[in-house]
């Protein structure tokens, strides 16, 4: 029962004996290259990778928490602040706008949501002006 990690091989019955006698393994930081079975020859991004296997009862002995959840640590995950702004976000839906214009800042979103909001209100207005609704 081998697994294929990058080039180099797995072997599970070996890596549970050698985790028992000696109570864990580190796999050190390897760089794997990823490619598309389509684009043959181009590489497509590359994976940094590294391991520690640990018998269960020294996992349960250290826990750590789900992703940015507490105890944060083996490996510390850093809350990333790049790509969270308005733009990445309507970039991900296909808007791809450039903000870097923007002079109202932070208060741009409330401002665009403000607009939308009146822009309904005056509708709904005329529309009960008018006898459409």
């Amino acid at each position: 029962m081998d697994e294929m990690i990058g080039e180099a091989t797995l072997n599970l019955k070996r890596t549970i004996s050698k985790a028992q006698k000696e109570g864990f393994i580190e796999v050190p930081k390897t760089y794997i290259t990823c490619a598309n079975a389509n684009m043959v020859g181009e590489d497509r991004g590359n994976l940094m990778f590294s391991m520690t296997i640990l018998t269960k009862d020294d996992a349960d002995d250290d826990p750590v928490g789900e992703s940015w959840d507490e105890p944060n640590h083996d490996p510390f995950l850093k809350k990333p602040t790049a790509g969270r702004g308005l733009g990445n976000m309507l970039g991900g839906m296909g808007l791809n706008f450039d903000f870097a214009w923007n002079p109202f800042g932070k208060f741009l979103p409330f401002i665009l949501c403000l607009m939308v909001f009146l822009t309904m209100l005056t509708l709904f207005m005329y529309g009960k002006m008018f006898g459409m609704l």
